[in-house]
């Protein structure tokens, strides 16, 4: 399935940045990654989702930060950097099992 990437605003807390994803995912995409990149002079969240086939919906999304204990029941699918509250944050991406 074809790949495509979405900005995800910095100053967002890992809250919103997780309900982003969760919109996103709602409407047949799968989250695959992100980097911090400053496409127009502002640094942001610019993550890349897989289109899903219709009607196909990811398990659910779980966005931590990395110091935090991983949660039960949830597989690590990705871990790097995000602007968290405008400030680089080490974030760990779970999904449900």
């Amino acid at each position: 399935m074809a790949e495509w990437q979405g900005e995800i605003e910095g100053n967002l807390t890992l809250e919103q940045i997780d309900a982003a994803v969760d919109n996103v995912e709602a409407g047949g995409g799968e989250f695959l990654r992100s980097t911090v990149a400053t496409p127009q002079a502002k640094p942001t969240n610019v993550a890349v989702f897989k289109r899903l086939p219709p009607g196909q919906r990811p398990k659910e999304f779980i966005l931590s930060r990395q110091s935090d204990a991983a949660p039960q029941n949830a597989t690590k699918i990705w871990s790097g950097v995000m602007l968290v509250e405008g400030r680089m944050t080490a974030v760990v991406a779970y999904r449900e099992t």
